[in-house]
């Protein structure tokens, strides 16, 4: 491609409404050389061969939690305020489904420091459609994420011959001497990752707003930032995150995951009657371009079918 300059800022396209449910992610923006240019992410589903070698959910078990969980509650009146159950039942039925019928469910920044981690279990899917998150025996008094990554890595994940994923929910920035050491073991499972010694265990951060925590929202962000960011001169990429109410589907929990996987099987784009790529394999992630004033791509994919997307 060459070195066309871009006029407009990338348009995503987060709606469900707006978005073929083939993708998990499309966003485009027109450049100086009058194309437009789509990057677009396949939505990942056992049917394409995606398929984890173990997940987990961790829910954050924080007293700021208690709240949203309806703990303040009496148990009586919990069943219909607990906003957590039906988030947490979501979560943690798609990632069994993804991962070999069962995920690894713990509630964590527990205990009064808030680095305790409580196990739930290994549930199966049938299991998790049937579980009560009522929340931890302890609630925290602070929060640090540190002990329940290393639970994960060193005991949940530590046998896995495959890519795995555990996602972390949470409503609270952590502790500045916890994110340090968060950093250095960071560093430790990229190294690991990267030479081969351990398989893939991405971390997925998913974050919550609520009236209680709106302060706490731009430090929140910023320790996101400072994972996804994380600075390393290795291409294993650990860290993800997504904020609960921009999600449009819960699969976009593994779309950037995904994007550099070959997808195995090949096809065209095409736009206004032209394709604009063609290619024997495709991956998970595209990127092409089209006429700006093209209203629609087609993604045709051998033996699949065809997956049309508005771009206006």
């Amino acid at each position: 491609m060459s070195d066309a300059v871009p006029t407009t800022e990338w348009t995503h396209l987060h709606g469900a409404s707006q978005r073929n449910p083939f993708f998990g992610e499309v966003q485009h923006r027109l450049l100086d050389d009058g194309t437009r240019e789509v990057k677009l992410i396949i939505q990942p589903g056992t049917e394409l061969g995606f398929e984890l070698a173990r997940t987990g959910l961790a829910i954050d078990g924080s007293k700021s939690m208690m709240q949203p969980f309806a703990a303040h509650l009496p148990p009586m009146l919990r069943k219909n305020k607990n906003s957590v159950q039906p988030v947490a039942q979501s979560l943690a039925g798609y990632l069994a489904q993804n991962g070999k019928g069962e995920v690894a469910l713990t509630y964590w920044a527990c205990g009064d420091d808030g680095g305790d981690i409580e196990p739930i279990g290994i549930l199966s899917a049938a299991e998790v459609a049937n579980h009560v998150f009522g929340g931890p025996q302890r609630w925290g008094g602070s929060t640090r994420l540190t002990p329940v990554v290393r639970y994960f890595w060193e005991q949940v994940f530590a046998d896995t011959t495959g890519p795995g994923v555990a996602v972390i929910v949470t409503d609270g920035a952590w502790a500045d001497d916890d994110h340090a050491e968060l950093l250095a073991l960071t560093a430790e499972m990229i190294a690991a990752v990267g030479s081969g010694q351990r398989s893939l265990m991405k971390l997925i951060l998913i974050g919550l707003r609520l009236e209680t925590n709106a302060s706490e929202l731009p430090t929140i962000q910023s320790r996101f930032t400072s994972l996804d960011d994380f600075n390393s001169t290795s291409p294993v990429d650990i860290w993800d995150h997504k904020w609960l109410d921009e999600m449009a589907d819960i699969s976009e929990i593994f779309v950037e995951m995904v994007q550099d996987w070959p997808l195995g099987v090949g096809g065209y784009v095409e736009a206004d009657g032209v394709r604009v790529l063609e290619t024997d394999e495709f991956k998970f992630g595209l990127q092409f371009r089209v006429p700006a004033a093209a209203a629609s791509f087609k993604l045709h994919i051998q033996d699949l079918g065809d997956y049309e997307q508005a771009l206006t």
